[in-house]
Order: C-alpha cells, then structure tokens, then sequence
C-alpha cells in the first residue's frame, strides 16, 4: 500500500511519518498543494492509495489579520486540489479540520454531522475544505482536532508552562472550552 504524509515538516506530519514508517512524506517545498498543476502532475507520476494531509495553515491570529491569502490559499484551494486527485487517481484522502468549524456556542459538545457555523476565517477555512471534500470525494475521512500540541514545535501547552514560569498564574477566558489533541495520539489513532 502506498502512502503519503503531507505537511511532513509539521508537528502533525512530524509524528505521522514515525508511525508510517514506510510511507512517502513531502514537506510544503516538495509538493505545495496550493499549486493544481503540481498537485495533479503529482498523482499522475505517482501511485497514491492512502493520502494523509497533515498540511495546513494554522496560525489562527495571524489568519484573522494579515495572512488571510495564505490562509485560504493553504487550508481551502490546496485542499480542493487534493480532493479533484483523490477522485480522478481514486485514492483514500484523510484530512485534519478543526473545532473551529463550529461557533463553540454549544454546551454539550459537537458531533461529527453537528451543524458548521464558523466564526473566524481560520474556521472558515477549514469549512470551505470539509464542503470541497464531502462534495468532490468518493472516499475520504475527516478528523477534527482541537489546539495540537507536541514536541516538534511551540503550542498551547508551551504558551501556558511559560506564562505561568513569568507570571506564577495563568489568566484565560473561562467561557472557552477546548480539549488539547496531542499530536502523537492523533498520528497513532490515524493509523488505527
């Protein structure tokens, strides 16, 4: 079976191409899903079965601010990409979304079919992608995450262990709810 690991480079893909060992993992700079022709020129050359897109922009503020581009051109277009190759060359495209698909408003949680209304463009687009695959693929799955954090790369965690060495205290918003998704937990149940 053959396998790929985008987003290899991340703390996500970091931790997949451990436990896939024998798959084929590309970082940003050697295949940019953004780019339709590279994406499709790709999968032409290569025979996928299993597509892992660990591959995302994922800074939420800057999202919101100056790297809306980016953030659309990444999370929404390179996404629709790879779905228009999952369904030409047929292969299994998993993808990683977010809680942010939701406006956090609720307070008994999210189900899977739970009705998406984001309210940030970092959510918004991680909704365009989830619409282009459920629209365009005929075999995918989609695993939602909350706050990542790992070892390859600062997150949440650090930002919290870090604020409390210098401040003694932590101040958060208490009327935000988020469950941490460790990065190697979520590549081992990928596997599963």
């Amino acid at each position: 079976m053959n396998i790929v690991i985008l987003g290899s480079d991340g703390m996500l893909g970091s931790e997949l191409k451990k436990i896939f060992k024998n798959s084929i993992a590309l970082s940003k700079k050697e295949l940019d899903i953004s780019d339709k022709k590279k994406v499709l020129k790709y999968f032409t050359e290569n025979k996928v079965d299993v597509l892992i897109n660990a591959a995302a922009f994922t800074n939420v503020d800057a999202c919101e601010n100056e790297k809306q581009e980016l953030c659309f051109e990444v999370n929404s277009l390179g996404v629709y990409n790879l779905a228009l190759a999952s369904k030409k060359f047929n292969f299994l495209l998993i993808q990683y979304s977010t809680n942010y698909v939701f406006n956090g408003l609720s307070k008994s949680g999210y189900k899977e079919n739970s009705k998406k209304n984001p309210i940030n463009i970092y959510g918004y687009s991680k909704y365009i992608a989830e619409n282009y695959i459920e629209a365009i693929c005929n075999r995918y799955y989609i695993i939602r995450l909350s706050n990542l954090f790992g070892h390859e790369r600062k997150n949440i965690v650090d930002k919290f262990i870090e604020i409390a060495k210098e401040k003694g205290e932590i101040n958060i918003v208490k009327e935000q709810f988020f469950s941490p998704t460790y990065a190697v937990d979520l590549a081992v149940c990928t596997k599963k």
